[in-house]
């Protein structure tokens, strides 16, 4: 304990999985939780063919989970496949959204997608996007 009666910062400040906020061992802080990584890892494998046929839908459906789950990468990845139309029909308003939720999370390239997103959409569609972002509900983090 130090002068104050308080626990020094590295006794308190457990490192946490950016991606959904499970608690992850000391000496991994800034790396995802196992289940988190699983879900991005696969899509990655699905969308290049790494060790499996490469599948688009599959990739979309792993990326999915892990942007549910508030992985800012999947997140932005959905948002480009949404504004796109990869994998899925084209949907910017939704690709604002996703862009939105991976940018607030530091999320570079997701902040340059947002800002280019709304030079095409209209006042109205940015304030449903935030809107849409504002009330996203990360999903529990389950097991792979």
């Amino acid at each position: 304990m130090n002068r104050n009666n308080k626990l020094p910062d590295a006794m308190t400040d457990t490192p946490t999985c950016p991606a959904c906020g499970t608690p992850i061992a000391q000496g991994r802080g800034g790396e995802m939780c196992p289940a988190c990584l699983l879900h991005a890892a696969m899509a990655d494998c699905y969308r290049n063919g790494q060790g499996v046929t490469m599948d688009e839908e599959e990739a979309l459906k792993w990326w999915r989970k892990a942007a549910r789950q508030h992985d800012p990468a999947a997140q932005n990845c959905l948002g480009v496949c949404s504004e796109r139309g990869e994998g899925m029909a084209k949907h910017e308003l939704e690709a604002y959204k996703w862009s939105l939720l991976a940018a607030a999370q530091g999320d570079a390239k997701a902040k340059d997608n947002a800002s280019l997103l709304e030079l095409v959409l209209t006042l109205d569609q940015i304030a449903e996007g935030k809107r849409r972002a504002d009330h996203f509900k990360p999903q529990e983090r389950t097991q792979p």
